[in-house]
């Protein structure tokens, strides 16, 4: 199959502005995954010295142990930068819709994406390469000189750090209810690297994604910008099929599950051993918690707390266990894929924990 190729004017205004650039940063989506474009990803990124966060799909497309690689240092990275490269990823609510104060009205922004279309979205560029952003990042890397940005990446080291020793006490707390950090934190410690693991949720997969690291591009599955929730029991399904014998985990939440959990009945009659662990706190917290900030209440934002999701799943011929102590997180973890059933860990956290954000994404 034939690739688009970039403009070649804004290929070399890209490597001009790129030249220039004192605290590049990259935010690299889904579109990375789609063009089989990891290794021209880590090409560029060592080239110009930038730090990189991923988002979407773009997970796994630079491994963890990447020295480039970050996640707990977006914001004072992208905040502080004089040139951005969004490479397949929208500007949407995860990114402020490319506004300030998260993204500086005063930054370049290079922007690679497979449709014209979706360049410039709600935030103008400096150079815009639309085409398969493999071939633009390549190019791109190609025409650009080696960069030595070591200032800007010690500052960033040091963000990382600070966040990361912020997040530690969250993610080793005992709390009960369990607070969603240290139930994310089991599960990043729990996955190895040919796990794949299937967002759906609001609040719940947000917390994922700050803490759960896949290693491989197609590792990381999600309902994408749109999020269009309950799409986690098809894509684990699929996963499960074009990977067996390796593990596949749907992080839920108890307000997604309940729109497609009936096809745990699909997975057992069809001997797909997925687990669907659920971040369970009576809610669709994403709309309850800015509905709460807004207007002082929430409607139609309550779930009944304590659901048995783990029994539903148990009465369509899975096994389900629940869990409401934070060090039972791993082993049901452990009993639920040994158990060669689909299986539901129901696990129950804290209800006033919302995932803080810059957008108000759902009110």
């Amino acid at each position: 199959m034939g690739r688009t190729y970039p403009d070649p004017e804004l290929v070399h205004k890209a490597a001009a502005l790129l030249d220039k650039a004192q605290r590049p940063v990259i935010m690299a989506g889904t579109a990375v995954w789609w063009c089989d474009a990891a290794e021209a990803l880590r090409e560029l990124a060592e080239r110009i010295q930038a730090p990189v966060f991923l988002n979407g799909a773009g997970r796994g497309c630079l491994p963890p142990t990447h020295p480039l690689f970050f996640t707990s240092a977006r914001r004072k990275a992208l905040e502080g930068a004089d040139t951005i490269l969004a490479i397949g990823t929208r500007m949407d609510f995860r990114l402020n819709h490319g506004q300030p104060p998260l993204i500086p009205a005063a930054a370049n922004v290079i922007w690679f994406d497979l449709a014209s279309e979706d360049i410039g979205a709600n935030r103008g560029v400096a150079a815009g390469l639309a085409g398969d952003v493999g071939v633009s990042m390549q190019q791109v890397a190609e025409a650009t000189r080696q960069l030595n940005q070591e200032e800007w990446l010690a500052y960033i080291r040091t963000e990382e750090r600070r966040g990361l020793e912020r997040d530690s006490a969250s993610m080793n707390s005992d709390a009960v209810p369990i607070h969603p950090m240290r139930f994310c934190r089991e599960i990043r410690d729990f996955i190895d690297e040919d796990t794949t693991v299937v967002g759906d949720g609001g609040d719940i997969v947000s917390y994922g994604g700050r803490v759960i690291n896949v290693s491989k591009p197609g590792y990381w599955l999600d309902a994408g910008p749109m999020g269009c929730l309950g799409t986690g029991t098809g894509f684990a399904m699929a996963a499960q099929i074009a990977r067996p014998g390796q593990k596949v985990l749907i992080l839920h939440g108890d307000g997604a599950f309940g729109l497609n959990g009936m096809e745990f009945e699909s997975m057992v009659r069809q001997n797909l051993p997925v687990v669907s662990i659920i971040g369970n706190d009576g809610a669709w917290g994403q709309i309850k918690h800015p509905q709460r900030a807004l207007i002082g209440h929430a409607t139609a934002a309550e779930l009944t707390p304590g659901i048995r999701y783990d029994k539903m799943v148990e009465a369509l011929g899975g096994y389900g266990e629940l869990v409401e102590r934070p060090g039972d997180i791993r082993p049901a973890l452990e009993r639920a894929f040994a158990s060669g059933l689909p299986a539901c860990t129901n696990v129950l956290i804290d209800p006033e924990k919302p995932y803080s954000r810059s957008t108000n994404v759902a009110v």
